[in-house]
C-alpha cells in the first residue's frame, strides 16, 4: 500500500496539526490513515477529458482523454507527486477548496468526507472511477 514518504529536497507545507487532529474527530478511525482517500482509490473524468482524482482537484490533472491511458495515469509520477503531499498533509496541490474548508472548519463540505467511503483495499488501483459525461446538471 502506499505509505509516507520524507523525499530529500522536497519541503511540505502541512496543515496545521491541531487544524488535521480537529478534522479527524468528525470522521470515523479507520478513515484517518489518509488526510483524503480520493487519489488512492479513484479516479474521476470530466466531460473535457481531464483525469483527475476527484471532482474537487481540477487544478492538478493526472492526464487526458484519450490520448493516456488509465494505467499510466495511475501509475505516473503526476499521481505519485500527489499522493506524496496528501500523505505529508500538504494540499498545496490543486486541493485548494479542501484546505481552505478544512482550515475554516468547514468539514462537511471538502471532498474527503464523498472518499471516505470507499473501501479499504489492498488493490494498486482505484477502486472507484467516476464519469462525468455532460455540464449538465442531472
Amino acid at each position: 500500500m502506499f505509505k509516507k514518504v520524507f523525499t530529500k529536497n522536497k519541503k511540505w507545507n502541512p496543515l496545521n496539526k491541531k487544524i488535521i487532529k480537529d478534522f479527524n474527530k468528525t470522521r470515523e478511525v479507520s478513515k484517518r490513515n489518509y488526510l483524503c482517500h480520493a487519489p488512492f482509490k479513484s479516479l474521476c473524468f470530466s466531460h473535457s477529458g481531464d483525469i483527475l482524482a476527484c471532482w474537487y482537484n481540477k487544478m492538478y490533472p493526472l492526464g487526458k482523454y484519450p490520448k493516456d491511458k488509465i494505467k499510466d495515469i495511475w501509475f505516473s509520477e503526476r499521481a505519485q507527486n500527489l499522493r506524496e503531499h496528501i500523505l505529508n498533509n500538504d494540499l498545496n496541490f490543486g486541493c485548494y477548496d479542501c484546505k481552505r474548508n478544512i482550515e475554516n472548519k468547514f468539514y462537511h463540505a471538502q471532498s474527503p468526507y464523498r472518499y471516505d467511503f470507499l473501501p479499504d483495499t489492498t488493490s494498486e488501483y482505484p477502486v472507484s472511477m467516476d464519469f462525468q459525461i455532460s455540464e449538465q446538471c442531472n
